[in-house]
């Protein structure tokens, strides 16, 4: 992943990207349809479906906690959400990911600017847009402490 300085985007064509795994499938939407490849030639069909990204960070003066990046959307998903819904398929706190990539550039470079989880999300019937908002999950750190590879037994606590 790339950092975005202004020589790299003076003149570029932007492209905002939306990946949402709902459902056991990736589902990608973009501002403008791309097929992006990756180093292993393994390519990322984003076909659009994707309003511009109004993204805009605030700090809260005074605040003891820094709230989480948030971002609205609203995209038609290609299958029928409240049927996977119904199956067990969690839609809230489905992983996602937003990205911005300069028309032309590999997978590799695109620039994460959100990645988190679906919250909020209100849906109808098969073809109705679905409106959510993805959040990121600051300080969700999901490793295991110890690690699985750390066990006790007496050869490592002999007491």
């Amino acid at each position: 992943m790339a950092a975005l300085d202004r020589a790299s985007l003076v003149g570029a064509d932007l492209v905002w990207l939306l990946s949402v795994t709902f459902g056991g499938r990736v589902f990608r939407w973009s501002s403008t349809p791309v097929r992006l490849t990756d180093a292993a030639s393994e390519v990322y069909t984003f076909d659009g479906g994707l309003r511009d990204v109004e993204l805009a960070e605030s700090v809260a003066i005074l605040g003891t906690d820094p709230d989480a990046l948030s971002l609205p959307f609203s995209v038609v998903f290609p299958v029928d959400v409240a049927e996977l819904v119904s199956k067990g398929h969690a839609l809230s706190g489905s992983a996602a990911e937003v990205a911005l990539h300069i028309a032309g550039d590999t997978w590799e470079t695109r620039r994460v600017v959100l990645a988190g989880v679906l919250i909020q999300p209100t849906y109808g019937a098969d073809g109705e847009p679905v409106a959510f908002s993805v959040e990121e999950t600051l300080g969700d750190d999901r490793a295991l402490i110890p690690s699985p590879t750390k066990r006790v037994t007496t050869s490592t606590y002999p007491a």
